[in-house]
């Protein structure tokens, strides 16, 4: 390649194995049009089968085989898959010695990841006898190290770590205070700490040449693997928001007034919106997190504080001298806080009727042509969970809420025409009266919500289960009904279109027509 670019002086080429992570934005203007990004394919079936027997020769008692691999191919295990494209990341899960069982049905990503980090911190204090270099530290303490990095990492404008703000960091101070060592003694700072951080897979980087940060050395770190450090950004979240439920020795929360609650999650979520990949992995460590019973007490605890945060807009602070977006701010730090929340379960509605027309304004402000202010929120709302939730009489026209969990929501006589709830699960839901014309449904599963005097004209109803719905009184003129399944479903004085009704006919709906005028289409 670099013998071809000499021909071409202005052409500049970008090699990587990870999409989506070249932040042309921060390429100059005067280049952006003569970059040609080439994507490194990831490892086929065969690369792995070739790789893993290589492997078995040194190893020969791996439990992965070259069966297990060809029906985690056939098999829905799409995570999996994805992790044992990347060699590094095969690598590690072949050295963890899952069973076939776990590979191929149980385990998820971020416990392949917590059991890799449990692993190799186990390795540095096997038999009680911790690695020379960590005299004085315990393992709780390097796994917090370790994310506590990954988090400093996240918040940054690159992908890496100065050596100078490591040294800034509350968490290092206390590393090196614990070791007895001097932070100013930069050969064995610098020494000690690659060191131990090459064992958790990070590497040594040179900074790029924009970053303009005063650091004599040179010296960053960054990880190997992208995917370790967002799995560890993830963990850092929600380990934050566990401090919520700690008690004293009177069983009074630490944690009481909603300013510390405000300034915690704002550290969390403020310096930018969560990636889909770190959402993934926060959604999996809450289930996996097996105390049912602090899962359920962090959901009270984080919805107790609800009123408060949507009075202040989930805004800390405000400094007008920096580039802050305070209404994007707001909506990354109340959709960080939802996912967790969501995710813990809503087995009750946490929507109050004071903040929820604000509620429903956020919902609107994330949707995904809404770019000047909720930009790159395209993917965000998707998966989001309303269970439960009481939204009555909001105006919610508009809204982006593909792939999520909507089960017995109340929407009873609110407005979502032009709405997008498509592959959805809105079972036993209340939307009678609900204003659904134009809006996208299919492949949604209605069955036994009460879609009452509803107004679907011209709306996307294509293959969604209407089974024990009510629709008696609802408007279904120029809707999309193919695939559509009305079984045992109440349709008492609908309003319907001839093709419509023809299509009813056919499905086995018996039913009688009642016209004012013959000559009316409806």
């Amino acid at each position: 390649l670099i013998q071809c670019i000499k021909e071409y002086p202005k052409l500049k080429i970008i090699l990587t194995s990870r999409t989506l992570y070249v932040n042309l934005e921060k390429i100059s203007k005067r280049m952006k049009n003569d970059i040609l990004t080439l994507h490194l394919t990831p490892f086929d079936l065969e690369q792995q089968i070739q790789w893993l027997e290589r492997y078995k020769k040194y190893y020969p008692d791996t439990t992965l085989t070259e069966d297990i691999l060809k029906q985690l191919h056939k098999s829905e295990n799409q995570h999996i898959l994805e992790l044992i494209e990347q060699p590094i990341l095969l690598h590690m899960i072949t050295e963890l010695n899952f069973s076939k069982e776990e590979l191929l049905q149980s385990v998820n990503r971020s416990k392949i990841y917590n059991e890799m980090f449990n692993s190799i911190i186990r390795r540095k204090w096997e038999d009680g006898k911790e690695h020379e270099n960590l005299k004085g530290i315990e393992p709780e303490d390097m796994r917090e190290l370790l994310r506590t990095i990954a988090f400093e990492i996240y918040k940054s404008d690159y992908e890496y770590i100065h050596k100078s703000i490591l040294e800034k960091l509350p968490a290092i101070k206390e590393f090196y205070k614990n070791l007895g060592i001097e932070l100013d003694n930069n050969e064995k700072f610098e020494g000690i700490l690659k060191g131990v951080l090459i064992s958790f897979y990070f590497q040594e980087v040179k900074k790029e040449g924009d970053d303009d940060i005063e650091d004599s050395s040179n010296y960053a770190i960054e990880f190997l693997h992208k995917s370790l450090q967002e799995y560890l950004v993830a963990e850092k979240i929600f380990d934050e928001l566990l401090r919520l439920i700690e008690k004293d020795r009177k069983k009074k929360y630490f944690i009481v007034d909603y300013k510390d609650v405000l300034k915690s999650i704002w550290e969390l979520f403020s310096h930018q919106k969560i990636s889909r990949e770190i959402r993934n992995y926060l959604i999996e460590i809450i289930k996996n997190y097996d105390n049912e019973d602090e899962k359920k007490e962090l959901a009270q605890r984080l919805a107790s504080f609800l009123p408060e945060l949507f009075e202040k807009d989930f805004l800390y602070t405000y400094n007008l001298n920096e580039d802050i977006n305070p209404m994007q701010k707001s909506l990354d730090v109340f959709y960080g806080y939802w996912i967790v929340l969501s995710n813990l379960g809503l087995e009750k509605n946490y929507i109050d009727e004071e903040f929820k027309s604000k509620f429903a304004r956020y919902l609107l402000l994330l949707r995904s042509n809404y770019q000047v202010i909720a930009r790159g929120y395209a993917w965000t709302q998707s998966s989001l969970i309303l269970s439960n939730q009481k939204l009555d009489t909001v105006w919610l026209s508009g809204i982006h809420i593909d792939d999520s969990n909507i089960h017995k929501i109340n929407l009873e006589s609110s407005v979502l025409s032009h709405a997008s709830i498509t592959n959805s699960n809105i079972t036993n839901a209340n939307l009678s009266y609900c204003r659904l014309n134009s809006a996208y449904m299919n492949v949604s599963d209605l069955s036994d919500t009460d879609l009452t005097s509803s107004y679907l004209t011209s709306a996307d109803l294509e293959n969604v289960n209407f089974t024990n719905a009510i629709l008696n009184n609802a408007n279904l003129t120029y809707t999309h009904l193919e695939g559509a399944i009305f079984k045992n479903t109440q349709l008492n004085n609908i309003t319907i279109d001839k093709e419509n009704a023809e299509f009813l006919r056919k499905q086995g709906v018996a039913f009688t027509e009642k016209k004012e005028d013959k000559d009316e289409e409806v």
